[in-house]
């Protein structure tokens, strides 16, 4: 809420916002990976760790799945003895 902003100072300058990869497992067992990213912060007096957490499995298999596409496109052009062209439609 705008009235409280005057409430909520600046990170601390000793501990910088962190951001890594972490593996989290589900109440079900399932296990995925996840970016963690957290900022300190001082609300109403009181230290404050927010986190966010967003899965990042699809992210990575969608790279991974594309750096596989490349390899193969890359493998029939430079294999091919034909002549390999492109052409945008826009």
């Amino acid at each position: 809420m705008p009235q409280d902003a005057a409430h909520v100072s600046q990170p601390h300058a000793a501990v910088s916002s962190a951001q890594h990869l972490e593996r989290h497992r589900f109440d079900n067992g399932s296990v995925t990976e996840v970016g963690a990213t957290g900022h300190d912060l001082v609300v109403f007096g009181q230290s404050a760790l927010p986190m966010v957490l967003e899965d990042i499995a699809e992210r990575q298999r969608s790279i991974a799945a594309l750096e596989t596409s490349g390899r193969i496109h890359r493998l029939l052009a430079e294999n091919s003895t034909n002549l390999i062209s492109t052409f945008d439609a826009h």
